[in-house]
């Protein structure tokens, strides 16, 4: 945990120096950050030392949802923090992982199609004034197809 308290203190100082220069510093999380350690994660060191001000949330709903995170509640959470959203659809039985490495290639799915509750997530997102959503799936048997599949759900949500 120490370790991301010295991070959040590189990040703090950049996200200074880039709003200084008219640009937002953004953290994109993964599911590691959500790992368990003494008592709290690597994740909520970061909310509660990253300056709210200077670093911004890119907050990835897929990587929290694999690493055990209810998306909607941690939004809560964070509310305006979060600058930008990764929608990604995730396998609702996938358990939950921490490394990135071992997440089966089944387990992405377009929107929609899985367990992530991306209607709140699009809720919530309306109401925090998100700047931006990007739709994304990092693997797939068929990206063309799944594309449409996202935009599809988008559309009709």
């Amino acid at each position: 945990l120490d370790q991301y308290r010295k991070v959040c203190d590189v990040l703090n100082k950049a996200g200074e120096e880039c709003k200084a220069a008219g640009i937002q510093l953004c953290y994109h999380n993964h599911s590691f950050e959500f790992l368990p350690m003494e008592g709290s994660t690597g994740f909520d060191i970061l909310m509660e030392n990253l300056d709210h001000e200077a670093v911004k949330f890119e907050l990835d709903v897929f990587w929290a949802s694999l690493g055990g995170v209810e998306p909607v509640g941690l939004m809560k959470k964070l509310g305006k923090r979060i600058h930008l959203l990764h929608l990604k659809d995730k396998l609702a039985s996938a358990p939950v992982i921490y490394d990135e490495g071992n997440v089966p290639k089944d387990v992405f799915l377009p929107l929609g199609k899985g367990g992530v509750d991306m209607a709140g997530v699009l809720k919530l997102a309306n109401e925090y004034s998100v700047k931006y959503c990007m739709v994304e799936q990092d693997q797939s048997p068929d990206p063309i197809q799944d594309i449409g599949v996202s935009v599809s759900y988008l559309e009709n949500v």
